[in-house]
């Protein structure tokens, strides 16, 4: 399931908008086969990411998912919840299970992103 209102990375990372900040997370295709999770690796608020950088992990039982930015900028919030609880981005990867918030430097990198449509044609 993907949302229209959101727009997608070809890393499997979906992006929502809200003014000059950008709230990232990991799509259900990115989590595909995985059965639980059980650490979560992520940067600290004032650290930057960069475009098509890895940025964090998920550890699952037998797997580490590398997370790949799908914008530059510096990160002004993580989600702790998904650090105490890593089973929620399994549960609700588009709602609580968001991962960072980000002030994106970029606006043609925003521009780049994949719509919806694109992003299911990319993952058939």
């Amino acid at each position: 399931m993907a949302f229209a209102d959101i727009k997608y990375s070809n890393n499997h990372m979906w992006v929502k908008f809200k003014r000059d900040r950008a709230v990232i997370g990991v799509t259900e295709n990115l989590l595909e086969g995985v059965n639980e999770i059980v650490l979560v690796s992520l940067p600290k608020a004032g650290e930057e990411i960069t475009k098509d950088d890895l940025f964090g992990t998920l550890e699952t039982g037998s797997d580490i998912i590398d997370l790949v930015a799908p914008l530059s900028g510096e990160v002004v919030r993580v989600n702790n919840l998904v650090q105490e609880d890593p089973e929620v981005l399994l549960e609700d990867p588009y709602g609580d299970g968001w991962i960072l918030e980000i002030e994106y430097s970029d606006e043609e990198e925003a521009e780049n992103l994949l719509d919806l449509e694109d992003y299911e044609a990319m993952t058939e």
